[in-house]
């Protein structure tokens, strides 16, 4: 079956919407598990503040390669017909990688 022109631009289009969802999503995860830790006064000084320190930075590197990944196998994929489902996929794991990290911070803060 060939693909017209009109279908290839409107599957780009597709990933390119949902690529950008997918750094918003991120950015915005990473934005919330940084805030996280604002919640110190809540346990004074018996919080695990390593815990704390590294649980932002380590969901943020995350993102940043899951993006970075999405962006290559959206590439190497491009010509198949069903490649919008790499950067939906992505958006979920960055979700799922957000709640961990918020469960995490929850229990380095003693909630």
């Amino acid at each position: 079956m060939t693909t017209t022109r009109k279908d290839t631009r409107s599957r780009g289009r597709a990933v390119a919407l949902l690529m950008g969802a997918l750094i918003l999503v991120a950015g915005l995860s990473a934005f919330f598990v940084w805030f996280r830790a604002i919640s110190i006064p809540h346990c004074g000084q018996r919080c695990d503040f390593t815990t704390l320190y590294w649980t932002p930075l380590a969901f943020a590197m995350f993102a940043v390669i899951i993006i970075a990944t999405t962006m290559a196998l959206s590439w190497v994929f491009s010509s198949r017909r069903r490649v919008w489902w790499i950067p939906l996929g992505a958006i979920v794991v960055t979700l799922v990688g957000a709640q961990i990290a918020q469960i995490v911070s929850d229990r380095a803060l003693l909630f």
